[in-house]
């Protein structure tokens, strides 16, 4: 490969790297998943590359809080979405109208829209934070239904606008919140890190500079 061959790979490979990673869905349909709340597992770092009931999962490199179980959709009461549902849990005796606090890490991070499907009998919030966990985007939720009723499931956004959001927490919604068919841009490679485009110019601009001494020499 030629010096100039050399340069473009280069550079090709530079955008590359720091481009996202692809849109990411969590369905939550994998077979490993209980079809009865007691004895629903954590879902911890299943999408990560973890394993639940047997099965290893995608490397979306997202990991979920204590509190987070996966339920087949057999046992959703919250009603058939067409799909599986999380059914966020605190600890196995938590009572509806307990506070809960459940959280999920995405590395490298997600920049845009946050997507998903809910399902709940109390109201919650919903935030993305960053890496310094300053709160980017956040948003109430509140069912509409009967009391002690789950509400019809209902798809929702947040966005982090042109940040990378690394983190998301759930409050409220005790015992009684299910979310499905979470979806986001993964930005990078899951484990790996996030490149800050003022430096990725620098370096390409150094690189195009060299090049370009190097070419007014041999023509000279």
């Amino acid at each position: 490969m030629n010096k100039r061959g050399a340069l473009a790979w280069l550079l090709a490979s530079m955008v590359a790297g720091s481009a996202w990673g692809g849109p990411v869905t969590l369905t939550f349909d994998e077979p490993g998943f209980a079809t009865a709340a007691s004895t629903a597992p954590a879902i911890g770092n299943f999408y990560a590359g973890g394993t639940v009931g047997g099965i290893t999962g995608p490397s979306d490199g997202t990991t979920f809080g204590p509190g987070a179980l996966a339920l087949a959709p057999a046992a959703n009461s919250a009603g058939n979405d067409g799909s599986a549902g999380v059914f966020w849990l605190q600890d196995r005796t938590v009572t509806q109208g307990t506070p809960l606090v459940v959280s999920l890490s995405v590395l490298p991070g997600f920049v845009g829209t946050f997507g998903f499907s809910w399902s709940a009998r109390e109201a919650f919030t919903l935030s993305l934070l960053d890496i310094n966990h300053t709160v980017l985007a956040n948003q109430r939720f509140t069912p509409n239904a009967a009391p002690g009723a789950f509400s019809p499931w209902t798809s929702a956004s947040l966005s982090t606008g042109s940040a990378v959001a690394t983190g998301v927490t759930i409050s409220g919604g005790s015992n009684a919140l299910f979310l499905d068919n979470i979806a986001f841009n993964l930005q990078g490679t899951p484990g790996g890190t996030v490149p800050e485009p003022g430096s990725t110019a620098l370096v390409g601009l150094g690189l195009v500079a060299a090049w370009a001494v190097g070419r007014r020499r041999r023509l000279a």
